[in-house]
C-alpha cells in the first residue's frame, strides 16, 4: 500500500469511527503544516577545512523555502470502572513530498501504545523515552521556528550549514544539539531517538514523577523485518554504538506563592557493542534542569555530564558535556525567548596528543504569533560557532554565521 492509500485509509476510518457513538477507542486525526523560508550565512568554505569533499556557495543555496508536513492519528479508549483505566496509541506519519528534515524516508516517525491507571503509565514503541519525558531545560521554552521539534538552539539550524567538517561530517565531531545521547538528533539521528523501547511513568505524588526506560538497541526501530537486522556485537552506524540501554529520571512540579518551579534529574546508561579493532566506551550521561516561572516570564536552563559515550576507547580528553540557559516571555498569543547553549565534544574521532574537543556556541533568539485558532506566525535567529579539532600544530578548523527563519504554522 502505498503512503497515499494508507493516508486516504486512515483519514475515512477516523471519519466512519467518529460516526458510531459506541466505538472505542476513539479516533482522532490531526496533524500540522509548517511553511518557512530560510537564509544561512556562513564561511565559504568553513576556515581550515579540507576542500575536496566540503561544498561551496558555488553548488549550495543560502537560502530556500520549504515545508515539513506531518498527520498524527490518535486512539484512545477508556474503561468504566473504579480503576480509571485508559488505554490507546499514537501514529506520527510523515506526509510531504520528500523525506522529513531530519532525513527519514519512512512513512511513520513515531508509533507508540499506551496504558494507564491508578498504577501509572507504560508507553511501548518507536517513541522517545522517559529521559525525554522528564527533563527541564532551555531547549522547551525556545520560541520560534515551529515549536514543534523545538525552536532556536534545539531546532535544526545545522540542517542548513555545510555539512562537511575537517575529515568528517560536523555531526560527528560536535555535539549540535543540547540534549542526551538517545535524545540526541545530531548524534543517533532520528530513528535513534525513536528506537523502540517500554517505558514506565509513576504517578504524580506531592510534585514528583519518575520514569524509567529500556531500550534494547540503539539502532532496532519499527517492525521485525528492521529489528532482526540489527547486530548484537557489529554494526556500520555512527550513532548505533549501544545496546541493552536503561534510561529514565525523576521530576519535581511545584509553586512557591506566585513563583511556579520544575526541578529534573534524568540520566542514561547501556552497554557499548563489540567492534573489529575499534572499541568504545560505555554509556554514561545525566543532566540536570530546572526553570522558574513568574507572571509572563520563565527561565531554564541545564547542564549535562556525557562522559565518554560515544567515543572510542583511545580518544584522549576530558568528558563530552553542554549547558544551555534561557528567558522567555509570553503575554497571550504573542512570545519571545533568547536562549544560549555551549558544548564540548570529542565523539568518534580524535587527533593528535593532549585534550582535542570540538566547541560549539549557539545563541538563538524566537518570536511567535498566535494570529487565529491553530495558525502562528513565527520568526527565529540562530547564531553558530564551530571549531573543528584538527592535528596538533596545524591550523585552527571551524565555522561560523547565522541561519534565519521567517514561517508559518498551521495546526490541525
Amino acid at each position: 500500500m502505498t503512503k497515499k492509500i494508507a493516508l486516504a485509509a486512515l483519514a475515512v476510518y477516523g471519519l466512519a469511527s467518529s460516526a458510531i457513538a459506541d466505538s472505542h477507542p476513539t479516533v482522532t486525526i490531526g496533524g500540522h503544516f509548517d511553511t518557512y523560508w530560510g537564509y544561512v550565512s556562513e564561511l565559504t568554505p568553513p576556515q581550515g577545512i579540507i576542500t575536496l569533499l566540503a561544498l561551496d556557495d558555488s553548488t549550495r543555496r543560502d537560502n530556500a523555502l520549504v515545508n515539513e508536513t506531518k498527520i498524527i492519528v490518535r486512539a484512545d479508549g477508556k474503561l468504566d470502572n473504579m480503576y480509571n483505566i485508559k488505554y490507546g496509541g499514537l501514529i506520527y506519519l510523515n506526509a510531504d513530498t520528500s523525506d522529513d528534515h531530519y532525513d527519514d524516508e519512512y512513512n511513520a516517525q513515531q508509533t507508540m501504545a499506551y496504558f494507564e491507571g491508578m498504577f501509572g503509565r507504560i508507553e511501548a514503541g518507536s517513541y522517545t523515552g522517559a529521559s525525554h519525558a522528564l527533563h527541564v531545560s532551555a531547549t522547551q521554552i525556545a520560541r520560534g521556528h515551529s515549536g514543534v521539534d523545538g525552536g532556536g538552539i534545539d531546532s535544526d539550524w545545522w540542517k542548513w550549514i555545510n555539512p562537511e567538517g575537517d575529515i568528517a561530517a560536523i555531526v560527528v565531531q560536535h555535539i549540535l544539539v543540547p540534549q542526551l545521547y538517545t535524545n540526541n538528533i545530531g548524534i543517533v539521528g532520528i530513528t535513534g531517538v525513536n528506537a523502540t523501547k517500554i517505558t514506565y511513568f509513576t504517578p504524580t505524588y506531592n510534585g514528583f514523577q519518575g520514569g524509567i526506560s529500556y531500550i534494547p538497541d540503539i539502532e532496532s526501530f519499527g517492525t521485525v523485518d528492521e529489528a532482526m537486522g540489527v547486530f548484537k556485537y557489529d554494526t556500520l552506524a555512527g550513532g548505533g554504538l549501544y545496546k541493552d540501554i536503561l534510561e529514565g529520571g525523576v521530576r519535581y512540579t511545584g509553586k512557591y506563592k506566585d513563583v511556579g518551579v520544575k526541578v529534573a534529574l534524568v540520566g542514561q546508561l547501556g552497554d557499548n557493542k563489540r567492534f573489529t579493532n575499534i572499541d568504545y566506551h560505555r554509556l554514561r550521561a545525566w543532566e540536570f534542569g530546572a526553570a522558574a516561572r513568574y507572571l509572563n516570564w520563565v527561565v531554564a536552563g541545564a547542564i549535562a555530564d556525557m562522559q565518554h559515550s560515544g567515543q572510542e576507547d583511545s580518544a584522549l580528553g576530558t568528558s563530552n558535556w553542554y549547558w544551555n540557559l534561557g528567558l522567555a516571555y509570553e503575554n497571550g498569543p504573542f512570545g519571545i525567548s533568547a536562549t544560549y547553549a555551549t558544548s564540548k565534544g570529542q565523539l568518534n574521532i580524535a587527533f593528535g596528543t593532549g585534550s582535542t574537543k570540538s566547541r560549539v556556541h549557539t545563541f538563538g533568539v524566537g518570536v511567535d504569533w498566535q494570529v487565529a485558532k491553530g495558525m502562528k506566525l513565527y520568526a527565529d535567529l540562530t547564531t553558530f560557532s564551530l571549531k573543528i579539532p584538527v592535528p596538533d600544530n596545524d591550523p585552527q578548523a571551524g565555522n561560523r554565521g547565522t541561519v534565519v527563519r521567517l514561517g508559518s504554522l498551521l495546526s490541525f
